[in-house]
């Protein structure tokens, strides 16, 4: 038996192609979250610099949006089969050097202090996504929270303000615990959209009947969608708050 037609692996991901599986593996919703995240860093410093904000936007976008989902996708090639080994690669070296020459970029115009942060993203990027070759040790729901949650609002704040304080790092951990119910909520959502077709309950009284997969994973997957667009939500008015001058860190 299948999981039900119509079906793919991510609620976001459409079929066919090289171009569909080009964006299902760039994970738009997730990879979102992030470049929220290093939005919300650049929100709360003093004095934001724009150009500074647009670099780190961009070598997110580049390291984890491309770089990182393209590792994710050469191992095992979950989402498909229509992009070739070597394209995998090309956009992962291609994204992740990428990302780390405009961490590099920064920190020689900004502080070197800023490589601290390239270096530890660049690991992540590699160790979450090719866990084989850490027996899975950091591809865990905790260090996902950190290194794409929490990580990336801290990076940008301080590649703002070249200084890190207390209230920042609770901020962070609040920010992870957005990038945590995410993770949850996406690996449950997952799982059971690609390999479960019905599921037979028997309740308290005997009698059993069959949840589809639909029904199984409804409730999961617009939990999920909320906690996409809450953040985006959230990042907008912000941004739209400090603009206004309503918000001052």
């Amino acid at each position: 038996m299948t999981p039900e037609a119509g079906m793919t692996g991510a609620w976001y991901a459409p079929r066919g192609g090289r171009a569909a599986e080009l964006l299902t593996i760039l994970h738009p919703p997730y990879t979102g979250m992030v470049l929220c995240y290093v939005a919300l860093g650049a929100v709360f410093a003093p004095k934001p610099d724009a150009a500074a904000l647009a670099w780190t936007l961009l070598a997110y976008m580049l390291g984890l949006g491309i770089g990182a989902h393209a590792l994710d996708q050469l191992s095992g090639r979950p989402w498909g089969r229509a992009l070739s080994p070597v394209t995998l690669r090309v956009l992962a070296v291609a994204g992740l050097l990428g990302g780390a020459g405009i961490g590099v970029y920064l920190s020689a115009t900004r502080s070197w202090w800023i490589l601290v942060f390239v270096a530890l993203e660049s690991f992540f990027a590699v160790a979450y996504n090719l866990d084989r070759f850490f027996r899975g040790r950091f591809h865990t729901d905790g260090w996902f929270m950190f290194s794409w949650g929490a990580l990336p609002f801290i990076s940008s704040y301080f590649i703002q303000t070249l200084t890190l304080r207390f209230a920042v790092l609770a901020l962070a951990a609040v920010l992870a615990g957005t990038a945590g119910l995410e993770i949850t909520l996406s690996r449950w959502v997952k799982a059971h959209r690609r390999r479960t077709t019905r599921l037979l309950i028997e309740e308290t009284d005997g009698t059993r009947r069959e949840i589809s997969t639909r029904d199984l994973i409804g409730r999961p997957q617009r939990a999920l969608v909320l906690v996409v667009g809450t953040t985006y939500l959230l990042t907008a008015s912000l941004v739209a708050m400090r603009l206004a001058g309503i918000v001052q860190p």
